[in-house]
């Protein structure tokens, strides 16, 4: 059966399915017991008999509603979709040579395409450390912020201390209009325009 994703050629996890399950189908080969199979097999058989039993119930039931009502199978079930729902409920249960039916063959595939993805995405996990690749970028060594520091903590400084100096010039004069400036020497510079003499403080 053709596979969507590139199975590992020692995948232990398809190794244990197979011990456990044995064949299924075209899905999976296994190389365990068949006892499974065999149980599946007599289950799967009895379950198409109830199947048919249901079918047969159905289309007695259906043509009797188009004779009475006028309508292919009368108009509370649906022209499209319940001979479409009998047919294939009827072909999933088909059993396998395998001893399995259709729908667990089904199943077991796309279980089988799981385990490929994760094979898949494994895979280009280790190759992308065979060429060197890194888990995450790597953090900024503490060479890189050394000569940032003194600047910033100066600047942060001259900041809090024009601003306090600010704070109590305005709370002596309220009328006060206050005006801050930066310039390009790392100088801040408060000037308060009021009443009070020789408000200017630069820090």
């Amino acid at each position: 059966m053709y596979n969507v994703f590139q199975l590992a050629d020692n995948d232990q996890s398809l190794t244990f399915l197979g011990q456990i399950f044995g064949n299924v189908g075209g899905a999976l080969a296994g190389t365990g017991p068949v006892l499974l199979p065999t149980m599946f097999k007599v289950f799967n058989t009895t379950l198409l008999v109830i199947g048919c039993l249901f079918v047969a119930y159905i289309t007695v039931l259906g043509v009797m509603n188009t004779a009475q009502e006028g309508e292919f199978l009368g108009k509370k079930w649906s022209k499209l979709w319940m001979p479409i729902r009998t047919v294939m409920g009827i072909v999933a249960l088909f059993p396998t040579a395998g001893g399995y039916c259709v729908m667990q063959v089904i199943v077991m595939w796309i279980v089988v395409q799981g385990v490929g993805a994760a094979d898949m995405v494994w895979k280009t996990t280790v190759d992308y450390f065979a060429l060197g690749g890194r888990q995450s970028v790597a953090p900024p060594t503490p060479s890189d912020l050394s000569g940032l520091a003194p600047d910033l903590t100066r600047n942060i400084f001259n900041s809090l201390v024009c601003q306090s100096a600010a704070y109590k010039l305005l709370k002596q004069d309220v009328g006060a209009v206050a005006h801050t400036s930066y310039d390009n020497w790392g100088s801040f510079k408060f000037d308060a325009n009021g009443a009070l003499p020789g408000g200017q403080i630069t820090a």
